[in-house]
């Protein structure tokens, strides 16, 4: 094109050019293409079928489906668990056999398990939501992780089939109306939802089911399958994790939400399923990166705040209570943690807020209840294997000026020689009682029809456990080629992570309890130490003066807080000033607590292998 002599040639072009274009963003339908499925657009918009509720970036408004390509209206669920997520479609089906229904009911009917949208894995009986006219949404596909397909739930409802708000509130009882399948079948009310009579089993007893069990799919607390549905079901106790060291890999596993999937081989099967438990330690892990413990100053404050162990304990400035007596020829299967303080606690209460001078019998259940009631589970003891014993407590009344409340005397009776017989040493005799001087506590046990007491021949008692001299390890001057001083908050995660919680106590024949951790690898070039930190209870060879000990509170019972074995190894890296952190141990009747860190090749593994250490112990940088 030639110049213009004019000068506008600029202008020209642009004329040329035409006027600029803007790109938009149209929809399906502009274009011949399926329209979009209305879930994926927010949904169906109340006030005009068949349109988007939400406008695309080019603030059209598009047209939408419910249906899906099988002719059935279908919609999109997503969900997100802690670790996986999914997308299911749904579809609405119609169940015949509830054609007439006119409001809302929950079944259970047998569909395929699927996880992925390509791996059917069989058969499973699900709770399902049937709607008025008999509709009910029915995954058809699912993409994602399968803890959490496993999570995806249906919609709750669906455009033209809301509940018939005619039918009577509360439901009419199947038999008045001729109802079955929890639909009634005559009269006014025929299409309305029924409940069926009352055969649930009660509350408590040994009959009614658990959710926890897999034929029971339970909603709101009851059973919407197995042999009760609509039933009550009895929820287990879970764990205090606060208390507990509870894996997951002692219940079946982590579902992906940080819940037990259930053990089908525990006794009953899948007891803590959906329970809460921890994660448990990948020990093969080796950080590079310092390990920070939060608010490690003020713990360990409150660390060096506490009496020193390793000294003799102080004397008591009260008189003792006197012992009491029973008779060790005629023993319980009741074990003393079941007995403390889940049968007398009740009881104690009726003492402690009413007047103390007047006399109280009361017969109780292993869970205290003086009537029948739901039976409480709290680890570690199984409530429910003693749901057939009776317990007789009784207070004599006094003058009201005991020397100490009915708990206290009640654990002083379960600590002593009467709550710590059999062969095990864990188990109460049949009868006590203790004398206060001004008042008599005491409680006799009677056995199911079946069961009968055990007699035994009585044994010495042995002698209440001490705690030994803080025995702290030598800093060698030849350890300075391999060593680096410890620090203070790993040592405290290795004890934390230790658990050492045996209900049953230890024996000579157990072996060791051992903690391994690694801080990081030396010379990773992230300042690790490479340093190994263990921590180990263990029997004293040739040790005889106890039968059992318990090892996470050697001076009470599996449990409390009398003296915990964390607070007897953390005390062996505190009280052991000057010696590069190395840590010592600490006798307590037949167990050894010890804090052994050390730069032995090895001994972190998968699994561990403490025994490289012990072999070449106190040396503890190896060859």
């Amino acid at each position: 094109m030639a110049p213009r002599a004019d000068g506008n040639q600029e202008v020209e072009e642009k004329l040329d050019r035409g006027p600029a274009q803007k790109v938009l963003m149209g929809c399906p339908e502009m274009f011949n293409e399926p329209v979009h499925s209305c879930s994926s657009c927010g949904g169906e918009s109340a006030t005009i079928r068949g349109q988007c509720k939400i406008a695309n970036g080019s603030k059209f408004y598009c047209k939408c489906s419910n249906t899906g390509p099988n002719g059935k209206t279908t919609t999109v669920v997503s969900v997100t668990t802690r670790t996986d997520a999914a997308t299911g479609t749904y579809e609405l089906d119609t169940m015949t056999e509830y054609a007439s229904l006119r409001e809302h009911i929950t079944v259970t009917t047998t569909v395929t398990a699927s996880t992925t949208a390509s791996a059917d894995i069989g058969l499973e009986t699900v709770a399902v939501v049937v709607l008025a006219g008999g509709a009910a949404w029915f995954l058809a596909d699912a993409i994602g992780g399968a803890a959490a397909v496993a999570a995806l739930s249906p919609p709750e409802s669906a455009q033209d089939h809301n509940d018939d708000k005619n039918c009577p509130t509360p439901k009419n009882k199947c038999s008045a109306c001729g109802g079955t399948d929890q639909m009634c079948r005559t009269g006014n009310d025929s299409g309305c939802a029924c409940e069926e009579e009352d055969t649930c089993p009660a509350d408590g007893t040994d009959n009614q089911p658990n959710c926890s069990d897999d034929s029971c799919n339970p909603q709101d607390g009851k059973c919407t399958g197995g042999g009760h549905p609509n039933c009550d079901c009895k929820e287990v106790e879970c764990p205090d994790l606060m208390q507990y060291t509870f894996f997951c890999s002692d219940c079946g596993g982590d579902d992906g939400t940080g819940k037990c999937k259930g053990d089908p081989d525990e006794d009953p099967p899948n007891l803590w399923k959906t329970c809460e438990c921890t994660a448990d330690p990948d020990w093969n892990a080796d950080t590079n990166d310092a390990l920070v413990r939060t608010n490690v100053l003020q713990h360990q404050a409150a660390l060096l705040a506490l009496p020193d162990i390793s000294a003799a304990p102080p004397q008591p400035s009260a008189a003792p209570l006197p012992k009491p007596s029973c008779d060790t020829d005629s023993v319980s299967n009741i074990p003393y943690n079941v007995f403390d303080p889940g049968v007398f606690s009740k009881f104690c209460d009726a003492i402690s807020g009413g007047d103390r001078t007047k006399a109280l019998t009361q017969q109780v259940d292993a869970s205290g209840n003086v009537t029948s009631g739901t039976k409480k589970r709290t680890p570690p003891p199984n409530w429910n294997s003693y749901n057939g014993y009776s317990f007789s407590l009784e207070w004599t009344g006094g003058d009201g000026s005991c020397p100490s409340d009915c708990v206290t005397i009640f654990t002083a009776i379960t600590n002593n020689i009467c709550g710590h017989m059999g062969s095990e040493a864990n188990v109460m005799t049949n009868q006590a009682e203790l004398n206060t001087g001004c008042g008599i506590y005491s409680y006799s046990i009677t056995s199911p029809p079946s069961t009968n007491p055990t007699t035994v021949v009585p044994s010495p008692s042995p002698p209440t456990p001490t705690v030994g001299p803080l025995q702290c390890a030598v800093n060698n001057p030849d350890y300075g080629s391999c060593w680096n001083d410890v620090h203070a908050s790993s040592m405290e995660d290795c004890v934390d992570a230790m658990s050492a919680v045996r209900p049953g106590g230890v024996t000579s024949a157990d072996a060791n309890i051992t903690q391994v951790y690694r801080e990081g690898a030396r010379g990773s070039g992230s300042g690790g130490s490479g340093i190994t930190y263990m921590t180990n209870i263990g029997w004293i060879p040739e040790c005889t003066d106890y039968p059992s000990m318990v090892p996470d509170n050697p001076l009470g019972k599996s449990g409390d807080n009398t003296i915990s074995y964390h607070t007897i190894i953390k005390n062996t890296y505190y009280q052991c000033g000057g010696n590069s952190g190395l840590g010592g141990y600490i006798d307590v009747g037949c167990l050894r607590y010890g804090f052994y860190p050390n730069n032995v090749d090895g001994v972190f593994a998968s699994p561990p292998h403490p025994a490289l250490f012990w072999n070449q112990y106190p040396d503890i940088c190896g060859s």
